[in-house]
């Protein structure tokens, strides 16, 4: 097949010399060649296992979004187990799995493009990317499942909200986000979203003022208002213990689309008055880092907002 492709140019050149093809016809054949060249799936035996030693820090930063010498490090904090091997014998080790689950959720990506940096079939790599992430959703997902987090200081959270013209007991921002998804066959109804008019799930989020996830839920259906989201994440019954040091209760910060509560505050619906539209857009600067951090999220993981990919009901 290399001598073809080597070749072909020349066989068009005098095919087109000849009169036997016109100058579109040899456009044609090309564009076909191209087609196929790059719909065919690289051979995972000329290529080397993967080594992230053989990766520079400059392709880990791009392709995995880390540094070099705090991959190994993740995947020691992340409990992951030094070898897996599937159902079907396929066997890595951990750092070779969290690459490909961070190479795979950097950017849309087809598995054949992965061949040559990781010397692994298609297949390969499709079952170590399904098998690292159940793990690691499996092992931590009960850390962005409770507000009961070690790192979370309320009251210095507190404290910088109210910096911002805040009030003084709020400590987090709470909001949803939409994803578009694949139309799928079945249940459309379930996933139109009538006001963004696409099909889509929506996740919720509370974001501290650090920038950090405390909270998430997830996914609902795409016409679900933040309020349902709210009443089915059941997120009322961690938020009413918490008090702050003098012993207030501590309550988060959302948009209209919630219901008013006393650990949860939102705008004022009637800004009748310039002290309430000021409070409004003090409160609606100091929560657009819950925005910051669901841009942050698709920019630097963009295969969360690649929606061919992301079908449902099959």
């Amino acid at each position: 097949m290399a001598g073809y492709d080597a070749l072909l140019p020349e066989i068009l050149a005098l095919l087109t010399v000849s009169g036997l093809f016109s100058d579109e016809d040899v456009l044609l054949l090309l564009l076909a060649d191209a087609v196929d060249q790059y719909e065919r799936i690289p051979d995972h035996k000329k290529y080397d296992r993967f080594d992230l030693e053989s990766v520079s820090c400059d392709e880990c930063k791009h392709f995995f979004r880390f540094q070099k010498e705090h991959i190994p490090v993740m995947a020691e904090l992340l409990h992951m187990p030094e070898w897996c091997k599937s159902k079907n014998r396929v066997t890595w080790n951990r750092v070779e799995g969290l690459c490909v689950l961070l190479h795979r959720l950097a950017y849309p990506n087809r598995l054949a493009d992965m061949v040559p940096m990781f010397g692994s079939s298609t297949s390969e790599l499709c079952e170590i990317f399904n098998t690292t992430l159940h793990d690691v959703y499996t092992r931590h997902a009960f850390r962005v499942q409770t507000l009961n987090q070690p790192w979370v200081d309320h009251d210095a959270f507190v404290h910088a909200v109210f910096l911002h013209g805040g009030l003084p007991y709020i400590w987090a921002f709470i909001d949803g986000t939409i994803k578009k998804v694949c139309k799928p066959g079945i249940g459309q109804q379930h996933l139109y979203s009538g006001h963004k008019r696409v099909h889509s799930v929506k996740y919720q989020h509370t974001m501290a003022p650090n920038g950090l996830v405390v909270h998430c839920f997830g996914p609902f259906k795409g016409r679900q208002p933040d309020a349902t989201m709210y009443h089915d994440s059941s997120i009322d019954v961690q938020l009413q213990p918490l008090c702050s040091a003098d012993g207030s209760q501590l309550a988060l910060y959302g948009d209209g689309g919630y219901a008013l509560r006393p650990w949860l505050f939102t705008p004022f619906r009637n800004a009748n008055t310039q002290h309430k539209r000021d409070f409004n857009a003090m409160m609606a600067q100091a929560r657009i880092c819950v925005e910051w951090g669901f841009g942050k999220v698709s920019t630097l993981f963009a295969f969360v907002n690649y929606y061919a990919n992301q079908k449902f009901f099959l």
